[in-house]
């Protein structure tokens, strides 16, 4: 799986297993810029759903709340969000997107992955 500024994706040599050129893959710098417009992104609509629950009174129950709809849009937005052929603004910006192997859409069980190692950030 790796991220993608071409919508060219013929395998190098199928019969060994699937190569991307190396063109083909967005930069470090690409990555990082994708990583922060996202961070951005997901940082402000926790900021809002935040605030709006922040107006109920304080309990278990609320805190528990807050915590699954946070879950809830952190895997949203990056894991249904950037399989989806809307992508993430990050991503739009970029122009890229991200592939599996074999150079279709991304998996929803690859992209769950990926998110259990985002803090890793663009080097995951």
């Amino acid at each position: 799986m790796g991220y993608l500024e071409t919508d060219d994706l013929t395998p190098m040599n199928p019969a060994q297993g699937v190569y991307f050129r190396r063109q083909d893959y967005a930069s470090f710098p690409v990555r990082i810029f994708i990583d922060l417009v996202d961070g951005l992104v997901v940082g402000a609509l926790w900021l809002i759903l935040l605030s709006l629950l922040l107006q109920f009174k304080s309990s278990r129950v609320t805190a528990a709340l807050v915590l699954g709809l946070l879950m809830a849009v952190m895997f949203g937005y990056t894991v249904a969000l950037k399989r989806s052929r809307f992508r993430t603004l990050g991503y739009r910006m970029a122009r890229v997107r991200i592939v599996g192997p074999d150079g279709k859409t991304a998996s929803f069980s690859s992209l769950t992955y990926r998110l259990m190692f985002a803090p890793l950030g663009p080097l995951n």
